[in-house]
Formats: C-alpha cells, sequence, structure tokens
C-alpha cells in the first residue's frame, strides 16, 4: 500500500501568524504552490489555502486572522486510501504531513489523483484487499 510520505509534497514552505497577506501571495505565486501551514514557536498553528486567498483580504492584515486554525494532520507512514477518505469526509483539498509540531510535507487532492491514475496506467486493480 502507498503512503502519503512517498507522493507528498516534501518541500515546504511556511509562514508565522504575523506574516503578511502580501507575503503569502508573493511565496504562492513564486513557488506555484496552494497552500502554506502556519507554524509558530510550539509547531503547526494553521494554514491557508489557495481558495482563501480568493478573499479580498487586505495585503497587510496578518495571517494569524485568516489562518484556518483547525488543520487536519497526518502522519508519513499513513496509507493514501485513508488520506483520501480524510479529506473526501472532512471536504478539504490538503493535509500537512507530520505530527503536530514539525512539518515534514504537504499532501494534496492533486497527489492523491496521480496516484489513482498511476494505478488505473499500471492495470493494477486500486481497491483490491482495501476496505470499501
Amino acid at each position: 500500500m502507498t503512503s502519503i510520505g512517498e507522493v507528498m509534497t516534501g518541500e515546504v514552505f511556511t509562514l508565522t501568524p504575523d506574516d503578511t497577506v502580501d507575503r503569502l501571495r508573493d511565496m504562492m505565486h513564486v513557488h506555484d504552490i496552494s497552500c502554506i501551514p502556519i507554524v509558530d514557536k510550539t509547531g503547526l498553528c494553521g494554514i491557508v489555502t489557495s481558495t482563501d486567498v480568493v478573499e479580498d483580504w487586505p495585503a497587510d492584515q496578518l495571517l494569524g486572522s485568516v489562518m484556518t486554525d483547525q488543520v487536519r494532520a497526518v502522519l508519513a507512514g499513513t496509507a493514501v486510501t485513508v488520506a483520501a477518505r480524510i479529506m473526501r469526509e472532512e471536504r478539504i483539498h490538503h493535509l500537512v504531513v507530520g505530527d503536530g509540531t514539525s512539518v515534514d510535507g504537504v499532501v494534496s487532492s492533486w497527489d492523491l489523483l496521480n496516484v489513482l491514475a498511476d494505478i488505473v496506467d499500471s492495470g493494477d486493480q486500486p481497491f483490491d484487499g482495501c476496505e470499501r
């Protein structure tokens, strides 16, 4: 079974609650990324995604006031099927990979869609042995 650690994006850019929306937009644009975990001195404390950024926030607004502070994180060893279920049930497009204090990666719905496409292309049966 494929794990999240095998498909996650390992190069993660983070910001702090004291950073601004303008800095977030610049970072997303320059690195062509769709989410940025927000960390403070204790670890993961929020997330901002490209869906959030469509809001008309002032450039100098602090991320601490606009971030989603209920972040869903999974460990790198989590099966992609488990992650897909979490994302479907919670209607989210990104999961932070880490233990809540560290941010080791990010996995998106696109990453999981690529896994499914690879399975279909290989001719493997994606649901053999999986709980439905």
